[in-house]
């Protein structure tokens, strides 16, 4: 569902999903919002309408998605233990997977778009990798 954060008020349902959505993320321009779902599906919504755009088929359930800074690409993470790279128009990957080795629960970008931060399920901490060369940059973990 989408709602008017000033009013509160419902604007209207996305409704495509064959299981719950474990996480959405706008569009750096506003105008689309990206979901995933445990039934192994992203799905790209245009915001205005909450019309489907564009459906996005994985091997297994997905938990985290993040827009690109320029909007072109978004990044998936889930059960496949990798961070996936779509083209935001065509719905195809736009570059190799990045091997996380644990399941990833949320993940964000950098805002020149060539980091991505990441939140693993079964670790008390958060890694930020290079997405051109996949090698991880820093681990931050509680002391």
């Amino acid at each position: 569902r989408l709602w008017d954060a000033q009013s509160g008020k419902e604007l209207r349902q996305l409704i495509g999903h064959g299981r719950g959505v474990n996480s959405a993320a706008f569009a750096p321009d506003g105008l689309r919002v990206v979901t995933v779902s445990s039934d192994a599906t992203t799905r790209i919504w245009d915001a205005g309408t909450g019309k489907e755009q564009l459906p996005v088929k994985h091997e297994g359930g997905i938990w985290g998605v993040a827009f690109s800074p320029d909007g072109r690409q978004f990044a998936t993470s889930g059960e496949n233990n990798g961070i996936q790279f779509w083209d935001a128009k065509s719905g195809k990957q736009s570059q190799e997977p990045l091997t996380t080795f644990s399941p990833m629960r949320s993940l964000a970008f950098s805002p020149d778009g060539r980091l991505i931060a990441t939140c693993a399920v079964s670790e008390a901490s958060a890694r930020i990798w290079d997405i051109k060369s996949g090698e991880e940059v820093r681990r931050l973990t509680q002391e």
